[in-house]
């Protein structure tokens, strides 16, 4: 696996929601690694007003990294596609995975310290190699 690009680096290749795309449904898969709780009655309630939710973000390969949530109101509300900003395809699974945490703990459902700070032991799992503060940053807890 490739070591895993500075977030300056990623976020220099991270598209704006105004280049998102129309994308099958079928065709995106969820990483367990990168899922958090899903909460069904918040996603069906979202299904009442899918056209003003922001677009998904997938890996180029269709793996999604942040909206399961709002995927999963598409579905509630018999949507086939849905509107869906892609990484660029050079991005590796560390920096992946970092990026679907990092966009939770900034506008996902509220989690606990113990699940962020669960979320950085999977990081470093996988091979993170970036400093311990930025690895901090990223998933939203306080840096020992």
């Amino acid at each position: 696996m490739a070591s895993s690009p500075r977030a300056a680096d990623a976020s220099d290749r991270t598209p704006s929601p105004a280049d998102a795309e129309i994308v099958p449904i079928a065709g995106i898969t969820l990483v367990a690694a990168w899922r958090r709780r899903m909460d069904l009655p918040h996603a069906r309630a979202m299904g009442e007003y899918v056209d003003d939710l922001p677009p998904i973000t997938l890996a180029a390969d269709l793996r999604l990294v942040d909206g399961e949530h709002r995927l999963h109101a598409h579905r509630a509300a018999g949507r086939e596609s849905i509107r869906a900003v892609l990484l660029d395809a050079s991005l590796d699974d560390v920096e992946l995975m970092a990026l679907a945490i990092e966009a939770n703990v900034r506008h996902g459902r509220p989690t606990s310290t113990g699940e962020r700070t669960g979320k950085a032991i999977d990081l470093l799992a996988c091979g993170w190699n970036g400093s311990d503060a930025e690895l901090a940053r990223r998933c939203g807890i306080a840096r020992a």
